[in-house]
């Protein structure tokens, strides 16, 4: 009975060891192919390593998109727990979307995935959000969906990218401007996100607003007026919700007063019959559905544009990131959809990051009655948590609004930042609906002032403080970006005077006072310094005292570090005292709830107390 019992045990773990699976052509699918490699391994019950044996330096161009998994336009959808090695290759693996493929993202990671990828090159994928549809005569448009991941969606999966390159990505917001096709429906469906177009077919009595297509779904117009196709392909009826992918229903001529029901995660909300009061919001990342009546546009959802209205009601709000739909009058146009993540869009996973490059990665708003904002160039979270375990190189990646490299956002939950800090990498944050990000502290570098020593003054009591004079004051900050910086100029008596330089503004104060408060970036800020101008009464002494706020460089008060310095002007009232150098800039360490000053006073404390009892003894 044991030998019994021992061989079963055998047998069932078997059924859970791990396999290798190898890539041998660089073919889009087939024998061989990475894609068959993948589903071989999500076929195995055990985990699995795909390593690679191309014989030449070929890139996996991939072509075809797997819609069977609910990730949108996604070449290859992950749901297990993979590694893939690219470290025993005698030639660079470099994966990206071949140049005659639809528009779409290299992978998709799920909820049930741990995955490992290794040596890697992911390049060139691209998530663009669907367009809205249109209603009667083309202007009633609904909402663009949302752009996101250009390279990979993670669903609450777990992903490492291990020496691993992510370049020329892009993540683009769609179009609440025009239409995906025919112009008759009375209320335009919002786009889903990934690409899938509003319905904007002709409506019937029953159905008279088509809903976009989801994340998962096909083409949404398959019928006048009805929903987006979910993830099984079937369609969802009139005003009733979409399921995972699916697009709302449209309204029918007996919904008058209610809403055409919202579009499931990623769908677009259905749009509205001529009577109907309000149109159907759309899912995670889709656009809110257009109306032709006396409602409101659909809101959007997350990082979906609101619909336009034709109506004397107000339009669909944007969600996250998002534009506003118009009204009559503006255009009837549905808001923009947000561009999140170039490369990476992190949806409630956890992403470990080991010395990688992101590069050239773009995150685009799209065009709408209000346009959509690109966040996060490189890399999007939405909740979950990253680890940067090593440094990584973020170069040349772009977003149009904010998170030239990464934008965290905690949105009703908490993400967190952990690992090396990166001064060069540009970094947002944001907390919405009651979520926390977790960052560290030293993410944000302090800026740091560079002052002359001490400056005499000519016949009038004047100095100029410039790079032509070899005395400037001057601000550096490794991660300033283009954040706002404010800078505050003070003298006891006497006047300041800054070059008013384009971009600056005297935001308190006054110029040519012994008080000017000014805004703007570093770059506009030196220049106004460069040229600086301070008097004081003749043969008087003096100091100029300066501060630099960085305002958390775009992280919040809760990172924010001020700096400040002082230029001493005048006669030493007190020479041979040794107190003529400059004071260069130190961080004051000025941090909202991080208490570290704190810390140090406690330190000193108990080191005073111990020495002053071991002294005692």
């Amino acid at each position: 009975m044991l030998r019994l019992l021992t061989l079963i045990a055998v047998l069932c773990s078997a059924q859970l060891t791990a396999a290798t699976f190898t890539v041998t052509t660089a073919a889009d699918s087939g024998a061989g192919s990475l894609r068959d490699a993948v589903d071989q391994a999500e076929a195995n019950a055990g985990p699995d390593t795909i390593d690679f044996n191309i014989g030449a330096a070929t890139p996996i161009e991939l072509s075809t998109m797997d819609l069977t998994k609910g990730y949108g336009k996604t070449a290859i959808v992950i749901d297990s727990e993979i590694d893939i090695d690219a470290t025993s290759s005698a030639f660079a693996v470099i994966i990206t979307r071949a140049a005659a493929a639809p528009e779409m993202r290299l992978f998709g990671i799920g909820p049930n995935a741990v995955v490992t990828m290794t040596g890697l090159t992911l390049d060139g994928g691209i998530a663009r959000g669907g367009n809205g549809g249109a209603g009667v005569n083309a202007l009633l448009v609904g909402g663009g969906g949302a752009g996101m991941g250009g390279a990979i969606y993670i669903y609450q999966g777990d992903l490492t990218l291990q020496n691993c390159t992510l370049s020329n990505s892009q993540a683009v917001g769609g179009s609440g401007n025009s239409a995906s096709a025919g112009p008759n429906a009375n209320g335009g469906g919002g786009g889903g996100s990934s690409s899938f177009n509003g319905g904007n077919f002709t409506g019937t009595a029953s159905n008279s607003g088509a809903g976009g297509g989801g994340i998962a779904g096909d083409a949404p117009n398959s019928n006048g007026g009805v929903g987006g196709a979910n993830q099984n392909g079937t369609q969802a009826s009139g005003n009733t919700s979409g399921t995972l992918g699916g697009g709302g229903g449209g309204g029918n001529s007996g919904a008058d007063g209610t809403d055409p029901s919202a579009g499931g995660f990623g769908g677009g909300g259905g749009g509205g019959y001529s009577h109907s009061i309000s149109m159907g919001d759309g899912g995670f990342g889709a656009g809110g559905g257009a109306n032709g009546g006396v409602g409101g546009g659909g809101d959007g959802g997350f990082g979906g544009g609101g619909g336009g209205n034709s109506g004397s009601s107000l339009p669909g709000l944007g969600g996250y990131g998002a534009g506003n739909g118009t009204v009559n009058g503006s255009g009837l146009k549905g808001g923009g959809g947000a561009g999140m993540g170039g490369a990476v869009f992190n949806h409630a996973g956890t992403l470990t990051i080991d010395n990688c490059t992101f590069l050239s990665n773009t995150a685009t708003g799209g065009t709408g009655g209000n346009a959509g904002q690109g966040l996060g160039g490189a890399i999007f979270a939405r909740n979950g948590s990253i680890d940067l375990a090593t440094t990584s190189t973020f170069s040349s990646n772009s977003a149009t609004s904010n998170g030239q490299d990464m934008f965290i956002v905690g949105d009703g939950a908490s993400v967190t930042l952990t690992g090396v800090v990166i001064p060069t990498a540009y970094l947002t944050s944001d907390q919405i609906n009651g979520g926390q990000v977790s960052l560290p502290w030293e993410w944000n570098s302090p800026p740091v002032i560079s002052v002359p020593s001490r400056q005499a003054l000519d016949g009038s009591g004047s100095v100029v403080l410039s790079q032509a004079n070899s005395n400037a004051v001057e601000i550096t900050d490794a991660d300033a970006g283009s954040y706002q910086f404010t800078v505050y100029l003070s003298l006891t008596a006497g006047s300041i005077e800054v070059v008013l330089a384009s971009g600056v503004t005297v935001t308190g104060g006054a110029n040519q006072t012994n008080f000017v408060v000014i805004d703007g970036t570093l770059t506009e800020i030196n220049a106004a310094l460069d040229g600086l101008i301070v008097t004081l009464a003749v043969g008087a002494s003096g100091q100029l005292d300066i501060w630099v706020d960085d305002h958390g460089g775009g992280l919040g008060d809760t990172y924010r570090r001020i700096t400040s310095a002082t230029v001493l002007l005048g006669p030493d009232p007190n020479p041979g005292s040794g107190g003529d150098a400059g004071g260069d800039g130190g961080d004051e360490g000025c941090t909202t709830g991080t208490g570290r000053g704190y810390v140090w006073l406690t330190l000193l404390a108990l080191f005073a107390i111990v020495a002053f009892r071991l002294r005692r003894a």
